[in-house]
């Protein structure tokens, strides 16, 4: 837990450089805007990473960036929760890469808390595939919205979690 413009996308995109190049699978980064996951692209493309998204903008080249990633292509795939739910993106591209993925982030995680689900529902499917996750599978969950409750219920959501909070003023 850190604050806005702390740089908590550095450290999932620096991560992601070093477990590629450690031989890792790409990293599945759950992001809850087209905007951010726009910046987050190119963020990403400055460091030498090439990361790909599937979402609504982009329906043409689904079946392109699908290829690729079941190809090894392709160190970052963002997508919404919503995604989630997609039963061809779970049959076709997540259960495939399931066993690899070098690292599972969930941007904004207060929003698995009850706290967030009026702000997006799907959040709540997140718990559900970690657990069908290899146990092995790093995860890292970042916010800069989440007070001593939203933690403690994110905390027992997320087995194996261990929570890092830095300062939340300037």
């Amino acid at each position: 837990m850190q604050k806005t413009g702390w740089g908590k996308s550095s450290v999932y995109f620096i991560s992601t450089k070093y477990l590629r190049g450690q031989g890792k699978g790409l990293s599945i980064i759950i992001s809850p805007l087209l905007a951010l996951m726009r910046n987050h692209i190119e963020s990403a493309r400055k460091l030498g990473i090439k990361t790909v998204t599937i979402n609504s903008s982009n329906k043409d080249d689904w079946e392109h960036i699908k290829a690729d990633i079941l190809a090894d292509r392709v160190d970052a795939l963002l997508i919404s929760p919503e995604r989630l739910s997609n039963e061809q993106f779970m049959q076709e591209i997540l259960e495939p890469i399931s066993g690899t993925i070098g690292l599972f982030v969930i941007d904004e995680v207060h929003c698995i808390s009850d706290w967030g689900h009026d702000f997006r529902p799907d959040y709540k499917r997140i718990t559900n595939i970690l657990k069908q996750m290899p146990a092995n599978t790093p995860i890292l969950a970042t916010t800069a919205t989440a007070n001593n409750r939203v933690i403690e219920d994110i905390e027992q959501q997320i087995s194996r979690l261990s929570t890092i909070r830095g300062s939340l003023s300037s």
